[in-house]
C-alpha cells in the first residue's frame, strides 16, 4: 500500500477511536445512571461491551497502520 493511503487509513483509524471513544464513555454514563435509578441495566452493560471491543478493534488498526507506516519510511 502507497503511503499516502497509509496515512489516510491512519487519519481514518484515529477519527474512529475518537469517536468510540466518546461512545464508550456515553454508554458508561447510562449504565451508571440506569444503576442509580435502579433500573436494569443488562442491555446497557451488554452494548458497552461491544463498544469496548470496537474501540480495542480501532486501537489495533491504528496500530498496525502506525507500524506499516514505519516500516514504509526505512
Amino acid at each position: 500500500m502507497d503511503q499516502a493511503t497509509l496515512k489516510m487509513d491512519l487519519e481514518r483509524a484515529e477519527r474512529h477511536i475518537k469517536t468510540s471513544e466518546q461512545h464508550v464513555a456515553r454508554q458508561r454514563q447510562v449504565v451508571f445512571e440506569r444503576q442509580q435509578d435502579g433500573v436494569d441495566a443488562l442491555e446497557a452493560k451488554r452494548l458497552l461491551q461491544l463498544f469496548e471491543q470496537l474501540l480495542t478493534l480501532h486501537i489495533a488498526e491504528r496500530n498496525r497502520l502506525r507500524e506499516e507506516l514505519a516500516l514504509e519510511h526505512n
